[in-house]
């Protein structure tokens, strides 16, 4: 019998493309392909392993959309709270909230982390009750989330945005320490925050909503994860004007995007604007640009998600659907509608990884 002599390397590299699903079983084949796979240097090819995440609350259950436009269920029946909301994904960790609420302040709150890639997931008790009781706590319902990663520290961190009575009208902004464990910073923020921060280039960002009443203001807001300062970032100087405008974030391949959705009494308008080199205002471009009629309703505050891996369709995230458009022929198709019977909480991007979750405080 002749036996044949693989390197290391492109053992390593061979695993690194395939699905997490098939590494988590080569684990299993021999020593020396455990070790291998669990070496914390060793990663997975990015590219092409972008997914959207979604809570049903009516199936008490997350969905996970793919390139195929497949759905997966994450079954998990412990989750079952009035409310649910995502804080962020970072290098393929999912950080949640489950919550209840009494005059618009937290009754109770629970943080949880989820690798939707090998469904695990870990309570982070001890964080839920700083949120709650710490000397930092926060004493209203938050309004805007974030979750990164600081490449320095080697820390994960969440970010806080709410209103509060010592503050309104202005916001308050709390960096915690996921891995640490404490509150690296308690601000007050001159802008108006919404949603879950979209993280590109390591950085958080959100569409300022003050931002959108100052003529020639920038209406992108940035949180730098290795100095923990919120500032704005340049926006495209073509995305002013039209009626009552919608603004959102994205990334796509790597770089922050911002669509908008402008209405008019029969028309309705989609663009979609990438900056090709971070930070640079002149790198702004058009990406792509939809008009139509009343077809494009459900494109309302449109997200995009990500390229199907041909590269010629781009998954959207409509008001109450997930369409694709075909950027050869500029055309839009339904691929997933939401039950008018069920509560959905998302979609939220994520891109599969192997990173496990034992280096969190519970």
């Amino acid at each position: 019998m002749v036996h044949i002599h693989i390197p290391e390397e492109m053992i390593v590299e061979i695993l690194s493309r395939l699905p997490v699903k098939s590494i988590l079983k080569f684990k299993l084949v021999c020593k020396l392909w455990n070790s291998l796979l669990s070496d914390p240097r060793f990663s997975l090819v990015t590219k092409g392993r972008e997914h959207a995440i979604f809570w049903c609350s009516g199936k008490r259950c997350f969905g996970s959309l793919d390139h195929q436009y497949a759905i997966r269920e994450i079954p998990r029946q412990c989750w079952d709270r009035q409310h649910l909301d995502f804080v962020g994904s970072c290098n393929g960790l999912v950080l949640f909230s489950t919550y209840g609420t009494r005059y618009d302040c937290y009754s109770y709150c629970y943080f949880y982390l989820l690798n939707p890639s090998t469904r695990s997931f870990r309570g982070l008790i001890n964080f839920g009750r700083r949120i709650l009781y710490g000397e930092n706590r926060i004493t209203d319902y938050p309004v805007a989330y974030g979750f990164c990663f600081d490449k320095l520290s080697d820390d994960y961190k969440a970010i806080m945005v709410y209103y509060s009575s010592s503050s309104f009208p202005s916001q308050r902004a709390l960096v915690f320490s996921l891995k640490r464990g404490t509150t690296l910073r308690d601000v007050s923020l001159p802008y108006m925050l919404r949603g879950t921060g979209v993280l590109a280039n390591g950085n958080l960002h959100w569409i300022d909503v003050n931002g959108q009443e100052i003529i020639g203001g920038d209406l992108m807001v940035c949180f730098d994860e290795t100095t923990n300062r919120f500032s704005k970032l340049p926006t495209p100087a073509v995305v002013r004007g039209g009626n009552k405008p919608i603004y959102r974030l994205g990334v796509l391949d790597g770089c922050l995007c911002m669509s908008r959705y402008t209405a008019g009494i029969y028309t309705f308008k989609c663009e979609l604007f990438v900056m090709r080199e971070y930070g640079v205002k002149e790198s702004w471009a058009t990406l792509c640009a939809i008009s139509g009629g009343a077809n494009l309703r459900s494109v309302r505050g449109w997200e995009p998600l990500f390229f199907t891996k041909s590269g010629e369709e781009l998954l959207i995230s409509g008001s109450y659907c997930i369409l694709a458009y075909n950027v050869k022929t500029k055309s839009l198709k339904e691929i997933h509608t939401y039950s008018g019977q069920e509560s959905y909480v998302g979609p939220l991007r994520y891109v599969e990884s192997l990173i496990p979750l034992g280096n969190f405080e519970r």
